[in-house]
């Protein structure tokens, strides 16, 4: 553990971990009496090889209680199982309240530390607020911007300083604002958020691409300008595919996206121009070429590692809506899309799907149809707008990471619900 406090209880000492949580006790002889372990959100689990000589400790996970209430082992009965925090109780089996948010922090009321937020950085003192170990009582959102934009901008100056010596604290500025955006809206739960999110990233790279290929110089003020251009852009919805067949929806989709590329890339330039002091009008003209050759060019690359996008079954929209109602979301007009038949499945032999951003992926298996996959992977994209694409992508990995098969077993993974929403 990196930080250990010292309690004194009577004639024994409770060292207890950065969120608070008792992990041992010990008497005043130095032996260890009784050490509990943790999940990540609460669950507990004794040290083999310890007697607790018929003591445990009242203070848990992050110093609260654990309420037995009600419990007859005799007869079976589990009582309360739930930590109390005061304000309200705190399930840690499934990861969240039984009661709602009093502060109406985040989309639901009812998640621990916010809707997929990390529960090792996080602490809800009594049920009211949750605040970060990070940076104390700036909340969420806001420390997810601070330190995307503290990475960001010393990734930048780390890296001018290896490869040319100097650092131009412009370009660290615009890397810091990209940082800030990544951070700000990647842990704000919206679906709206999720397209600026990913709009911003791809408007980024956009720029990066195409400037140096129409002649400009990648400046501070042209990344700075993409940035806020993409945040603009993630206002308008993506590509949600047309009636018809195959070549009818790659070729829309082609012009959607250059069209759409343009728009923002226009944009993007004058703004950049006018933050490095250029012509606005030339700015303007090279971003709108820049944009429409990006977006197009983007969207051929997602339809050849993804495949192009079909229509949405019946079947997988009420499935959607149910799972909106379930996180208590909105996914609205910047919902996902499904698509088949990429080279991505070449990759990736066991999976039957994927969820990358707004794109509900079938790798083509034959273990299960295609709408079975559409939907679970559909849902997926309704747990990312719920949670934020940071917590949702960092816990799903952590997930599949740790848990493997078992992550589809446990109602408090996102496998799980996927699945039983489905």
């Amino acid at each position: 553990m990196d930080e250990v406090k010292i309690t004194f209880t009577g004639d024994f000492y409770g060292p207890d971990d950065h969120l608070g949580s008792t992990r041992m006790v010990l008497a005043d002889n130095g032996q260890i009496v009784e050490a509990t372990m943790y999940t990540p959100y609460g669950m507990m689990d004794t040290v083999a090889g310890i007697s607790t000589a018929g003591l445990n400790a009242r203070e848990k996970f992050t110093t609260k209680e654990f309420d037995e209430d009600g419990a007859d082992s005799a007869n079976g009965v589990d009582g309360i199982q739930a930590y109390y925090f005061g304000a309200r109780y705190y399930d840690p089996e499934i990861g969240y309240w039984i009661s709602t948010d009093p502060s109406g922090q985040f989309w639901s009321g009812y998640s621990y530390v916010g809707n997929g937020a990390n529960p090792i950085l996080m602490v809800d003192e009594d049920g009211n607020f949750i605040f970060s170990l990070l940076l104390p009582g700036v909340g969420t959102i806001i420390d997810a911007a601070c330190w995307g934009a503290v990475i960001g901008g010393g990734l930048n100056a780390g890296t001018q300083l290896v490869t040319t010596g100097n650092v131009d604290w412009g370009k660290v500025g615009a890397a810091a604002l990209g940082g800030a955006v990544a951070g700000g809206f990647g842990t704000m739960g919206s679906s709206l958020a999720a397209n600026i999110f990913w709009g911003t990233m791809g408007n980024v790279a956009s720029y990066t691409t195409t400037t140096p290929m129409l002649g400009g110089e990648l400046t501070a003020g042209g990344y700075a300008g993409a940035i806020l251009g993409g945040m603009a852009g993630g206002l308008i919805p993506g590509f949600q595919g047309v009636e018809g067949g195959v070549v009818d929806n790659i070729v829309s989709e082609i012009a959607y996206s250059g069209m759409k590329g343009s728009v923002v890339g226009m944009a993007s330039g004058g703004i950049g121009a006018l933050l490095d002091q250029e012509n606005v009008g030339e700015g303007m003209k090279r971003g709108a070429i820049g944009g429409m050759i990006g977006g197009a060019v983007g969207a051929g690359l997602k339809i050849g590692l993804m495949g192009p996008v079909s229509q949405k079954s019946q079947y997988q929209i009420l499935h959607e809506k149910a799972a909106e109602q379930f996180y208590d979301t909105q996914v609205g007009i910047y919902g996902s899309v499904n698509r088949s038949g990429g080279l991505i499945r070449y990759f990736n032999k066991y999976a039957n799907g994927g969820s990358w951003g707004r794109n509900n992926v079938n790798y083509n298996r034959s273990r299960f149809t295609e709408n079975e996959i559409f939907t679970h992977e559909n849902i997926h994209h309704v747990q990312q707008s719920a949670s934020g694409v940071i917590p949702f992508y960092f816990k799903t990995g952590l997930e599949q990471l740790f848990e493997g098969n078992d992550a589809y077993k446990g109602i408090r993974f996102n496998e799980f619900k996927a699945d039983f929403l489905q």
